[in-house]
């Protein structure tokens, strides 16, 4: 890891088949994804190597913000790797590289997510803040 790659791990009350749901049905995903009080108006996945996502987010403080990319790697229910990009609203217009690993633990899942690509620790710092504002979404989905 870099100064400019962020990695966070959490655990997920799920399995990980409903912790990888939660990341690629666009359905649920709109229910968690975004810092707290952000809503998300669209949310397009097709979640196969080179297949594209795109969400549209509104935040509490009436922001629109919107971000697409592509999925690189594709393993169910245990990795996703896809590309960032800010369409709209974000700090930059820099692509990154996000990676989800989900290995289960008993009727848990731990969640490592980095976040990386980044061309300095500057560019990466608000990435931190927005994921550590996000995952929490994630699990009380399913507390």
């Amino acid at each position: 890891m870099t100064a400019s790659e962020l990695r966070l791990t959490r655990v997920v009350p799920a399995s990980v088949e409903e912790v990888f749901e939660a990341w690629t049905d666009p359905e649920v995903l709109a229910r968690w994804w975004g810092p707290g009080g952000s809503t998300v108006s669209e949310a397009e996945i097709d979640p196969v190597p080179g297949g594209r996502y795109r969400m549209v987010i509104n935040t509490a403080e009436g922001n629109t913000l919107a971000m697409a990319g592509i999925y690189v790697a594709v393993d169910p229910p245990r990795r996703l790797e896809f590309t960032w990009r800010w369409e709209m609203g974000g700090p930059d217009d820099v692509e990154s590289r996000v990676t989800v690993e989900l290995t289960p633990m008993g009727d848990e899942t731990e969640l490592v997510l980095v976040h990386g690509g980044f061309p300095d620790a500057e560019t990466a710092a608000p990435y931190s803040g927005g994921w550590e504002a996000t995952l929490p979404g994630l699990i009380s989905l399913f507390d």
